[in-house]
């Protein structure tokens, strides 16, 4: 599991739950890196008064659900707080960086940033909407981009902020920029089938280029309440990926962007003993995927199941 910009203070005290052999083992980023007033800041402060966070104020949100970052001067005074929750990778947001109205990190604070974090060996996962922010987070260095651009009917009506262009498509293989496409955040907005179209044809073009020039793609829903599976639903509906593939993305995901380093994902000799056991062949039929029999976490079988899980 990856959570790509929680709350560190509220998160912190809670790590002692996870990587354990009965939970999960969960990636933090802790809060992002924004400008001021900007997102996520905005979505925080819409959570607190929806009573999402109680015994919390607007006041304790900076430095703690994100780190406005407007100059270089903030940069530089809150780079150590940041360090100093010991994330496991870097959020950094892009919203379309080269127009007066972003929401997000401007170019040069941006690239600081990720020269910053790339110094360090710390991973940089880049919220991004379109292209010309795409562009800057492959140019910077940045390891993936937790959004494919073009989710949004605006953007993917506008052939260049929403088609990635060929040369950029090369450079990302090239280099092992990582793509976590989050195409079903798309299917949450109320569009009509009309629009809907526009959007998934632009994303499926997008992909179907990506996966021919062998961009690393993985899988990841972008969403408090949907998990990876319906990501796949949602890349199996563009029909770009075979379900084979799909299971491969899906399986390569922990390592390629989750927990990069560790010996996951292969059933061969030197590998962590975790893995499912499924009641039938995911490769022609990717529902088979969640049909799970047994559970192993590192050589240890889970508490049987009274019936089989879907998640």
């Amino acid at each position: 599991y990856k959570n790509p910009n929680s709350i560190y203070g509220f998160t912190q005290p809670m790590l002692y739950h996870w990587a354990r052999h009965d939970t999960l083992d969960v990636s933090f980023s802790y809060g992002g890196l924004s400008t001021d007033e900007g997102h996520p800041e905005a979505l925080y402060r819409m959570l607190l008064g929806f009573g999402m966070y109680p015994d919390t104020g607007a006041e304790d949100l900076d430095g703690n659900a994100f780190y406005a970052v407007t100059t270089s001067e903030q940069l530089d005074e809150k780079w150590g707080d940041v360090l100093a929750t010991n994330p496991d990778f870097l959020k950094l947001y892009l919203l379309e960086h080269n127009t007066p109205d972003s929401a997000g990190l401007s170019e040069a604070i941006f690239r600081e940033a990720a020269r910053r974090a790339n110094t360090l060996g710390l991973r940089t996962t880049v919220h991004l909407e379109t292209v010309q922010d795409l562009a800057l987070a492959v140019d910077a260095g940045a390891t993936e981009a937790a959004h494919l651009p073009a989710y949004d009917l605006a953007i993917a009506k506008d052939r260049e902020r929403s088609r990635i262009p060929d040369a950029l498509i090369d450079k990302m293989a090239a280099e092992g920029f990582i793509v976590v496409a989050t195409t079903n955040v798309t299917l949450g907005r109320e569009y009509s089938d009309e629009d809907l179209k526009v959007v998934t044809d632009r994303q499926a073009d997008n992909l179907r280029r990506m996966k021919a020039a062998g961009v690393p793609i993985a899988v990841g829903s972008d969403s408090y309440f949907q998990t990876a599976w319906n990501e796949i639903q949602s890349l199996k509906a563009l029909d770009v990926f075979s379900d084979a593939e799909l299971l491969t993305l899906w399986i390569r995901t922990p390592a390629l962007s989750i927990f990069p380093g560790r010996a996951i994902g292969v059933l061969e000799p030197g590998y962590e003993a975790s893995f499912l056991a499924l009641d039938c062949n995911p490769t022609s039929n990717i529902a088979c995927a969640i049909d799970i029999v047994h559970r192993v976490k590192n050589g240890q079988r889970l508490a049987a199941l009274e019936q089989k899980e879907k998640f």
